[in-house]
Protein backbone atom coordinates (compact mmCIF):
# COMPACT_ATOMS: atom_id res chain seq x y z
CA UNK A 1 0.00 0.00 0.00
CA UNK A 2 1.61 3.81 -1.04
CA UNK A 3 0.49 6.10 1.34
CA UNK A 4 0.87 9.72 -0.59
CA UNK A 5 0.65 13.14 0.97
CA UNK A 6 0.56 15.93 -1.23
CA UNK A 7 1.86 15.15 -4.75
CA UNK A 8 2.61 17.97 -7.14
CA UNK A 9 1.20 16.47 -10.24
CA UNK A 10 -1.13 18.08 -13.12
CA UNK A 11 -3.77 17.61 -10.52
CA UNK A 12 -2.32 20.84 -8.44
CA UNK A 13 -2.71 22.73 -11.60
CA UNK A 14 -6.40 22.14 -12.23
CA UNK A 15 -6.81 22.87 -8.23
CA UNK A 16 -4.79 26.21 -8.47
CA UNK A 17 -7.06 26.50 -12.38
CA UNK A 18 -9.51 28.88 -12.27
CA UNK A 19 -12.81 27.59 -12.43
CA UNK A 20 -15.09 30.67 -11.03
CA UNK A 21 -14.50 28.81 -7.30
CA UNK A 22 -14.97 32.32 -6.00
CA UNK A 23 -18.74 32.57 -7.22
CA UNK A 24 -19.27 29.24 -6.34
CA UNK A 25 -18.39 29.43 -3.02
CA UNK A 26 -20.15 32.97 -2.46
CA UNK A 27 -23.03 30.68 -2.97
CA UNK A 28 -22.65 28.34 -0.13
CA UNK A 29 -24.70 30.23 2.94
CA UNK A 30 -23.57 29.34 6.10
CA UNK A 31 -21.01 26.72 4.59
CA UNK A 32 -19.26 29.62 3.51
CA UNK A 33 -16.40 30.24 5.87
CA UNK A 34 -15.37 26.19 6.13
CA UNK A 35 -15.38 25.73 2.39
CA UNK A 36 -13.49 29.10 2.41
CA UNK A 37 -10.91 27.60 5.24
CA UNK A 38 -10.75 24.17 3.30
CA UNK A 39 -9.67 25.74 0.25
CA UNK A 40 -7.11 27.67 1.78
CA UNK A 41 -5.87 25.14 3.57
CA UNK A 42 -5.79 22.74 0.24
CA UNK A 43 -4.22 25.48 -1.36
CA UNK A 44 -1.15 25.61 1.35
CA UNK A 45 -1.01 22.11 1.52
CA UNK A 46 -0.13 21.77 -2.52
CA UNK A 47 2.14 24.80 -2.01
CA UNK A 48 4.37 22.37 -0.17
CA UNK A 49 3.25 18.94 -2.38
CA UNK A 50 6.26 16.53 -2.66
CA UNK A 51 7.15 16.02 -6.48
CA UNK A 52 6.11 12.99 -8.25
CA UNK A 53 9.59 11.57 -8.69
CA UNK A 54 9.55 11.47 -5.06
CA UNK A 55 6.18 10.07 -4.51
CA UNK A 56 7.24 7.36 -7.52
CA UNK A 57 10.50 6.02 -5.63
CA UNK A 58 7.99 4.71 -2.50
CA UNK A 59 6.47 2.88 -5.28
CA UNK A 60 9.72 1.75 -6.92
CA UNK A 61 10.90 0.90 -3.26
CA UNK A 62 7.86 -1.42 -2.51
CA UNK A 63 7.95 -3.43 -6.18
CA UNK A 64 11.74 -4.18 -5.61
CA UNK A 65 11.91 -4.95 -2.79
CA UNK A 66 13.19 -8.66 -1.54
CA UNK A 67 10.04 -8.79 0.87
CA UNK A 68 8.21 -6.19 0.77
CA UNK A 69 5.99 -4.52 3.55
CA UNK A 70 2.60 -3.77 3.12
CA UNK A 71 2.39 0.26 3.97
CA UNK A 72 5.19 2.74 2.20
CA UNK A 73 4.48 6.17 2.67
CA UNK A 74 6.13 8.20 0.33
CA UNK A 75 6.82 11.61 2.56
CA UNK A 76 7.44 12.37 5.91
CA UNK A 77 3.73 14.08 6.67
CA UNK A 78 2.47 11.21 4.62
CA UNK A 79 4.31 9.05 7.40
CA UNK A 80 2.70 11.55 10.47
CA UNK A 81 -0.59 11.29 9.05
CA UNK A 82 -1.12 7.65 8.68
CA UNK A 83 0.48 6.95 11.94
CA UNK A 84 -2.49 8.97 13.62
CA UNK A 85 -4.98 6.82 11.75
CA UNK A 86 -2.86 3.65 12.76
CA UNK A 87 -3.27 4.67 16.22
CA UNK A 88 -7.12 5.69 16.26
CA UNK A 89 -9.18 2.46 16.54
CA UNK A 90 -12.17 3.88 16.65
CA UNK A 91 -11.35 7.15 14.07
CA UNK A 92 -12.26 10.02 16.32
CA UNK A 93 -8.55 11.45 16.11
CA UNK A 94 -8.81 11.26 12.56
CA UNK A 95 -11.86 13.39 12.73
CA UNK A 96 -10.80 15.92 15.38
CA UNK A 97 -7.47 16.04 13.34
CA UNK A 98 -9.45 16.59 10.24
CA UNK A 99 -12.43 18.86 11.83
CA UNK A 100 -9.68 21.12 12.73
CA UNK A 101 -8.94 21.83 9.55
CA UNK A 102 -12.06 23.57 8.57
CA UNK A 103 -11.51 25.80 11.80
CA UNK A 104 -8.44 27.42 11.21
Amino acid sequence: MIEPGAVATEFVANVRADRGIEALVAGTGVYQPVIGTCLERTAKSFSTAQGARECAQAVVAALTADEPGFRYRSSEWAAGFTGIELADADGSAVQDLTTSWLAE
